[in-house]
C-alpha cells in the first residue's frame, strides 16, 4: 500500500510525499531488501542536494542487496550512486574530499555502464556528464556520439552537451554545425538553450553580427536584459536584478559570480564583500574560470600579489578547456 501510493505521489511529481512514504516503508527494517523502494528513494535523493547523502546511503543499500542478481538493475543503483557522489562534490568540503568524491562517481558511473552494455542512454548522458566536468575531454565526447546514436538525435540534452564538449576542445565550427543540425530535429519548444548555445559559440568566433541575429530569436527576456542592464551601465539595476536570482537559487554560481563583478565596478567600499561571494561560487563550482579570474582582480586591487597571480593562473589554466556554457 504505501509503495503503490508513494508511486502515485512520484506519477505526479509530489516526490517529497513519495520520499516520506518510502522511507516509512523501509525504516523499520533496515536490512529489506524491497528493491523497487530503495531504487526511488535513490533516484529522488540523487536529484535532490537536500538528500544527497541519504542519496548515496540508499545506493549502498540497494547494490548490497542486489550482489549476484540482475546486471541491469545492479546498473540503475550504481548509476543512481554515482549522480549521488557527483552532487555532494558541490558542498562545502575540502580539496582531497571533493577529488575522492568524483573519482568514486567515475567509478561508479563506469561500473553502471558495463553492467548495462552502455546501452541505457540514462547511463551513458551521466557518464559522459562526469567526464567532461572532470575534463576527460576526449572520452567525454565519445560517450557523447554514443548518446546520440542511441537516442537517434531525439533527445535536446545529448546535442546540447556534444556541443559543450567541443566548445571545450575549442572545436567552435563544428559546436555551432552540431546546434545546427539539433535545431532542424527538435521541436520550436527546445529551441531556447540551442539558440543560446549558438549565439555563444558565434560570439567565441567573434561573429557579433551573426550572435545578434541569433540572440533576436531567443525568448529568454529576463536573462537578457540583466545582461542589457550591465552593458549599457545600468549597474544598479543590474545588481537588483543578480540579487533577486540568488535570493532565489543561492547556489546559482553565475549570478553570484555576476553581482561580485557588479559590486567591484561599483567600487564597493569593502572587498572582502565581494570576496565573500566569489570564495562562495568557488566553494560551489571550482572550475569556474570567471569566479577565479574576478577573485584575482579583488586580490590585486586589496595589494595581494601573490594570491592574485595565483587565482589568475587557476583562471588561465581552466580557460584552456573551458565549454562556452556549463555541462550541466
Amino acid at each position: 500500500m504505501y509503495h503503490t501510493l508513494a508511486l502515485c505521489y512520484h506519477g505526479e511529481g509530489c516526490d517529497f510525499e513519495a520520499l516520506n512514504l518510502w522511507r516509512n516503508l523501509l525504516k523499520p527494517h533496515e536490512d529489506s531488501t524491497f528493491l523497487p523502494a530503495l531504487l526511488f528513494v535513490s533516484k529522488i535523493c540523487a536529484g535532490s542536494s537536500e538528500f544527497v547523502e541519504e542519496g548515496i546511503s540508499f545506493s549502498h543499500r540497494a547494490i548490497e542487496n542486489l550482489q549476484g542478481r540482475c546486471d541491469q538493475l545492479i546498473g540503475v543503483a550504481q548509476c543512481m550512486l554515482g549522480i549521488s557522489l557527483s552532487a555532494s562534490c558541490g558542498s562545502a568540503m575540502i580539496d582531497n574530499e571533493r577529488v575522492e568524491r568524483q573519482l568514486e562517481a567515475l567509478k561508479s558511473l563506469e561500473i553502471a555502464g558495463r553492467m548495462t552494455n552502455m546501452k541505457d542512454p540514462v547511463i551513458v548522458y551521466h557518464l559522459c556528464l562526469e567526464n567532461a566536468e572532470q575534463r576527460k575531454l576526449d572520452a567525454a565526447l565519445h560517450l557523447a556520439k554514443s548518446l546520440l546514436k542511441l537516442e537517434a538525435g531525439s533527445n535536446i540534452r545529448g546535442w546540447i552537451l556534444l556541443a559543450r564538449i567541443l566548445s571545450a576542445q575549442k572545436c567552435f565550427l563544428d559546436a555551432e554545425a552540431i546546434v545546427n543540425v539539433a535545431l532542424d530535429q527538435t521541436g520550436m519548444w527546445d529551441h531556447g538553450e540551442l539558440l543560446r548555445t549558438k549565439a555563444k559559440l558565434q560570439i567565441a568566433q567573434c561573429l557579433v553580427k551573426e550572435a545578434i541575429e541569433t540572440y533576436s530569436q531567443l525568448l529568454a527576456v529576463l536573462q537578457v536584459q540583466r545582461l542589457l542592464q550591465e552593458a549599457r551601465g545600468n549597474l544598479q539595476e543590474a545588481l537588483e536584478a543578480y540579487t533577486l536570482a540568488v535570493e532565489v537559487d543561492p547556489t546559482h554560481v553565475p549570478s553570484l559570480v555576476s553581482q561580485a563583478t557588479v559590486l567591484r565596478r561599483m567600487n564597493c567600499q569593502s572587498l572582502a564583500i565581494v570576496r565573500t561571494f566569489l570564495t562562495g561560487a568557488l566553494r560551489l563550482d571550482r572550475m569556474n574560470t570567471s569566479a577565479w579570474h574576478n577573485l584575482g582582480l579583488v586580490y590585486k586591487d586589496g595589494g595581494s600579489s601573490l594570491e592574485a597571480a595565483e587565482c589568475f593562473q587557476a583562471a588561465a589554466f581552466l580557460e584552456e578547456t573551458e565549454p562556452i556554457e556549463p555541462f550541466r
